[in-house]
């Protein structure tokens, strides 16, 4: 008796699943860029001379981390399919926690904060998106996304110019024939 086919088909299924997890990974790291900005090195928004700077700490869920003496803020993505992620925001504030249902995107820009000063200066406008916020303390976000379609917190974007390529992308790789 050999064991060579059993052997060949655990190890092409087990190719196919990091295929996916790859796929996933990819997916979430381009809603991060599509939403705040993020990827590994991207600083936070600050006025100290030394802001810090975003890390991959995890894949799974995909999380970046930003710690300085002043800020800590850490970034979770997880992908729920392909045209909804949720995300976890977690700073000194407290913790944030929604999900966009990316379906009906039907263009973004990088924009001016509504939110004034004290805020980030830029934030991404994300026209047809739809969030969903959890909890009491993520309202407040929330109710400035709804009411302009504006994510009020845009990181030091390295840059900006690729945002509407890296929609594309993500539209024609991930959330395929569902976004406008």
């Amino acid at each position: 008796m050999t064991f060579r086919p059993l052997i060949l088909a655990s190890l092409l299924a087990i190719a196919g699943c990091s295929d996916k997890a790859a796929s996933d990974l990819d997916a979430a790291k381009a809603a991060a860029y599509i939403v705040f900005g993020l990827e590994e090195g991207t600083s936070f928004p600050s006025f100290d001379d030394s802001p810090p700077v975003f890390q991959q700490t995890s894949a799974s869920p995909l999380t970046y981390v930003a710690d300085n003496k002043n800020i800590r803020m850490a970034v979770s993505v997880t992908k729920a399919d392909d045209c909804n992620y949720g995300f976890e925001l977690v700073a000194k504030d407290g913790t944030f926690k929604f999900s966009f249902d990316f379906s009906g995107l039907s263009s973004v820009a990088v924009v001016d904060n509504p939110g004034g000063m004290g805020s980030a200066p830029h934030g991404t406008s994300l026209a047809g998106a739809k969030m969903t916020c959890d909890g009491q303390q993520s309202q407040e976000m929330c109710q400035v996304f709804k009411s302009a379609e504006v994510w009020p917190l845009r990181f030091n974007d390295k840059d900006p110019t690729r945002l509407p390529e890296a929609v594309q992308t993500f539209k024609n790789k991930y959330c395929k024939g569902k976004a406008a």
